[in-house]
């Protein structure tokens, strides 16, 4: 059985939120420093342990292949582009602006390659999922992953924490927004992605993830 966890951490697609108030991790040393704690159950009773910990006999998960995807790209693993997001309304920090490497889609495919390469036996079981930011990840990377590992393999997909209120900027929506500076492509994996392949082409996230759960109806969502 295998089991594959997208990192959480964040999001931006402006000079407020890339560079002054940021919800990103810029860095993966924490990141990684944690992971390494909690599966080996040294942050029980702290609240990070949860499917990492290896040690916990409760821990469904506990016996699985687990593949840990770390994130610092901003960009909810969909991005393949870098780009600069000017200091135009503040000015003084960041006179040159600022640039974000959105590569989160590029990072992503190495993980496949990696899993095509060395998980060359189909698990019995496919258990997809993330937290926050990787919870996107989680379910629009979802048909490169099946791609890798079809049926017989029964699949699942779990999103923690990622559906929040999402509203306009400049007069577009989100998607509009973040489409251009991140460089998303929907997977083509979806037939309907491929006549509507902008991520744009849809009014919300629901509407993404209805595609892609009704195209696996085999599948379970949540």
């Amino acid at each position: 059985n295998l089991l594959i966890f997208f990192m959480g951490g964040g999001a931006c697609w402006d000079i407020t939120n890339c560079a002054y108030n940021h919800t990103y991790s810029e860095q993966l040393i924490e990141s990684n420093l944690l992971l390494g704690l909690g599966a080996t159950g040294f942050l029980e009773g702290q609240g990070v342990g949860g499917i990492m910990d290896t040690t916990e006999p409760s821990n469904p998960f506990k016996d699985w292949t687990i593949v840990w995807i770390p994130y610092c790209t901003a960009d909810l693993g969909m991005g393949q582009k870098d780009n600069t997001y000017p200091d135009e309304d503040y000015g003084t920090a960041y006179p040159g602006g600022v640039t974000i490497r959105h590569r989160g889609l590029v990072n992503v495919k190495m993980v496949l390659k990696w899993l095509e390469n060395n998980i060359t036996t189909p698990p019995d079981k496919l258990f997809v999922t993330g937290s926050i930011a990787g919870s996107y990840a989680a379910i629009l990377n979802y048909p490169r992953i099946r791609e890798i590992f079809p049926s017989p393999t029964k699949g699942y997909m779990l999103g923690d924490a990622g559906e929040g209120v999402a509203g306009t900027s400049g007069g577009k929506s989100f998607f509009e927004t973040v489409e251009d500076l991140w460089g998303v492509v929907l997977p083509n994996q979806i037939p309907n992605f491929i006549t509507k392949p902008k991520l744009s082409d849809y009014s919300d996230y629901k509407s993404v993830f209805y595609e892609i759960s009704s195209y696996y109806s085999g599948d379970k969502f949540a």
